[in-house]
Parts: structure tokens; sequence; C-alpha cells
């Protein structure tokens, strides 16, 4: 019977110090998933992408094909636009350029003719897409629907910045179906 209570003993100050022990160490610090701009180009142009928007890639780019279908799910998810990913041109464009640089290196841009996220590896790929998806969930891009109007306030969204651009409901529109409206996400890594 001594020997049991020991053991028990023994086993509940043992849990007693490792529960202390762990309660005591450094909690880690949350990753940073979005690497700050090494610089920002400000633009007023904006594009709209809906449910049906098209995701381009270079058709022989197997990694840029698996990074347009996680933005499509992303988007999906979060934000119930049902987008498309296939090789070729697309309102979403992911396009391959040796002169980004770094591992990591991505250049979002966003004009009227669509939205290119440029890099040169296919870490910077995702670091543009998983940016935009960010921005979406965060709810920092206009969202809206395609009866909808952006309101000319003239602010312009840049990566990192908690300004949303207000959207306006046309008088009540027969059909809403999911959009979001980009604006200046022109950055330079």
């Amino acid at each position: 019977m001594v020997a049991t209570v020991s053991t028990w003993g023994a086993m509940i100050a043992g849990s007693l110090i490792l529960a202390s022990a762990a309660g005591a160490a450094p909690q880690p610090r949350a990753a940073r998933l979005l690497l700050p701009p090494t610089s920002i180009e400000p633009a007023t142009e904006a594009t709209t992408i809906r449910t049906g928007s098209r995701i381009g890639y270079p058709a022989n780019d197997a990694e840029a094909a698996d990074t347009a279908r996680l933005l499509v799910e992303h988007i999906g998810t979060t934000r119930g636009i049902a987008l498309i990913a296939a090789p070729g041109d697309g309102t979403l464009q992911l396009v391959r350029n040796a002169a980004v640089g770094g591992l990591e290196g991505c250049r979002p841009d966003v004009a009227p003719r669509g939205v290119r996220i440029v890099a040169a590896t296919s870490t910077g790929l995702i670091y543009g897409v998983m940016t935009l998806a960010q921005l979406a969930r965060a709810g920092k891009l206009d969202f809206g629907a395609t009866a909808a109007e952006p309101s000319n306030n003239g602010l312009d969204l840049l990566p990192g910045e908690s300004r949303t651009v207000p959207v306006t409901a046309q008088a009540s529109p027969a059909v809403l179906a999911p959009a979001m409206t980009l604006r200046s996400l022109g950055s330079r890594r």
C-alpha cells in the first residue's frame, strides 16, 4: 500500500513539475505569412473579380497550376466566389519572370485589365497568391455584387493596410453574384 501511494505521489509530483515547466516556457511568436514589401507603388487602377473569372497560368507549369488551384480554393471558401484555374490568359494571371528577385519575391499588379502576380519562383507565386487570399479573408478587398459599384473615395488598398474601399449597391438588383474589386496592390519585392 505504501509503495502504491508513493508511486502515485511520484506520478502526481512529476506531472506538476512538467506542467509548471511547460507553463514557464516562452511561447513562440506567431509566424508572419505576409512579407513586408521592399517598395510600394500606389496606383488608382482597379479590376473586378467575380464568379467565373479565370486564373491563368503557363500551360507547361505544374507548380503554377497548383498555386492557381490554391487561390481558387481560398477565395471560394472565404468569399463564395467560384474562380476557374486554367492554362492561358485570365483575369488573374500567374506569370514567371526571372527579373523578380529572391526566392519569395513577387510583384502583384492590379490594372483595369486584370491582376498579374509576377514571380521568378513557385514560392514567390505562392506568396503573391496568399497575399491576395489573406487580404480577401480579412475583408481588405472590395467585395460586393455584380450590381454594385465601388465608391470613388480615393482610397488605395496597399498590402498590410487596414482600410477598405466601400461598395455602394445599386437600387434593388435582381440577382446578386459574388464579386470583388481589387485596388492598388502594386508592390515590388
